[in-house]
């Protein structure tokens, strides 16, 4: 009797385990399903809000700028990964360049066309995925052409005269590179002008 009443009670309590098992089981997907319903919500907020940025921004600029502005970012970035790898390239000929941010702009300048093509194909097909953030920007260069506004701010200057110390502030993000880079502080001697060495650019 007691060898019984004991396999009884072990299956009994199995039963209870079972069905505890399977409420958590389902309690878990329906918490996730909650988890991705407000991240998606979330994240269609996040982008409508960098919409309307763009609007405040495009009201300033214009549509014509804006969409220049875009595209140009993308090349900006791409020219930064040709400064990247020319500095390291020189780094280990044990040559260190003067002003990083120009040498960006270099590779900027002498960016081939077809590579100018090819980053403007990347832009033109991007996609938006539904827990992205921010819009792509093919999506956001659409938005501004079909507002098609045209600025009030029509000053055509370099952003550079936006700082009181542009020079000097690109000198101190150069020697921080260097010294994130090679793991030491830089003597402002050691570096050298980087019109010296445009040979290593767009290699």
């Amino acid at each position: 009797m007691l060898d019984e009443a004991i396999a009884e009670s072990e299956s009994v309590f199995g039963l209870i385990l079972l069905l505890a098992s399977g409420c958590v089981g389902l309690v878990r997907r329906v918490l996730w399903l909650f988890m991705v319903a407000a991240h998606t919500a979330s994240s269609i907020f996040s982008r409508q809000m960098e919409f309307d940025a763009d609007r405040y921004e495009i009201a300033l600029v214009g549509s014509d700028v804006f969409v220049t502005t875009g595209e140009e970012l993308h090349l900006l970035n791409a020219a930064s990964g040709h400064a990247m790898e020319g500095m390291y390239s020189l780094i280990k000929k044990a040559v260190m360049i003067d002003n990083i941010p120009r040498m960006i702009q270099l590779c900027r300048h002498k960016m081939p066309s077809d590579e100018v093509v090819k980053v403007k194909q990347f832009i033109s097909s991007g996609k938006t995925g539904l827990l992205d953030t921010h819009p792509c920007t093919r999506e956001r260069i659409e938005a501004a052409q079909r507002i098609g506004q045209e600025g009030v701010f029509t000053i055509d200057r370099p952003a550079r005269e936006l700082f009181r110390h542009y020079d000097a502030l690109c000198s101190n993000v150069t020697q921080d590179f260097y010294r994130n880079a090679i793991g030491r502080l830089v003597n402002p001697s050691e570096l050298q002008p980087v019109d010296q060495h445009l040979h290593v650019l767009m290699h």
